[in-house]
């Protein structure tokens, strides 16, 4: 750990590459490993001037494909259940467990799955005819809450409040932003962290299994058990 004062900002996705963010006593770094002709490599140093800067600025789209499901309206009454079919079989045997849902301004659902990808879908409408999934992000430690705030989602994971970023208008989420990583990630195999809500103010609240219920300051700075 840095003898300095240190703070995450992220992690950026390009490809194949994965640049991680973050400042040291105030000064903006970027971090990235990877291997060269079998052998282990680190580029880290300060944002300004890093070889890998260019990275940081959003990719090529890494998951293009649609996956086309029918949906079918309930007929039941009072109350009715719309069904979305799940894509279970995807090119990429991705299981899906869904942990949340939310909706963009546009009217596009996301769906978190427990494994940690993003999903969105897309003909979300009164038919239901012809919704299109496809994944938008990947890699986050186990998604069981999702918001979205300004258009860009806040998702609740494990080890942090992730807010994605589509840095190329492509519909993906090339930066992983570490929103607020304040309250405590247990290494309890059963310790899960769900329920993510926004209270009028802009703060967070959530429940966690190791901590009980816990409020994020709308800053994301600061974390308190309730």
């Amino acid at each position: 750990k840095p003898a300095k004062p240190f703070a995450s900002q992220g992690h950026y996705r390009h490809g194949q590459r994965v640049v991680f963010a973050y400042s040291i006593d105030g000064i903006d770094h970027l971090d990235s490993a990877w291997v060269e002709n079998g052998r282990f490599t680190r580029v880290a140093g300060p944002r300004s001037g890093h070889p890998l800067a260019h990275l940081a600025k959003g990719g090529p789209a890494k998951w293009p494909e649609r996956l086309a499901v029918k949906g079918e309206l309930g007929k039941g009454r009072p109350y009715a259940i719309d069904t979305i079919p799940v894509p279970f079989k995807n090119p990429w045997n991705s299981p899906i467990f869904p942990g949340d849902l939310a909706f963009l301004p546009e009217g596009a659902m996301l769906v978190c799955s427990m494994q940690g990808d993003v999903w969105r879908v897309d003909g979300v409408d009164e038919a239901l005819q012809a919704p299109v999934w496809r994944k938008v992000a990947s890699g986050l430690h186990q998604p069981l809450g999702m918001i979205v705030v300004d258009g860009d989602p806040l998702v609740l994971c494990r080890d942090q409040v992730t807010r994605l970023k589509d840095l190329n208008g492509d519909g993906e989420y090339d930066f992983h932003e570490c929103f607020c990583n304040a309250f405590e990630t247990s290494t309890g195999g059963h310790d899960f962290i769900c329920g993510l809500q926004r209270e009028k103010d802009g703060s967070l609240v959530f429940a966690s299994s190791n901590q009980g219920v816990v409020r994020v300051a709308p800053d994301g700075k600061s974390a308190s058990v309730v």
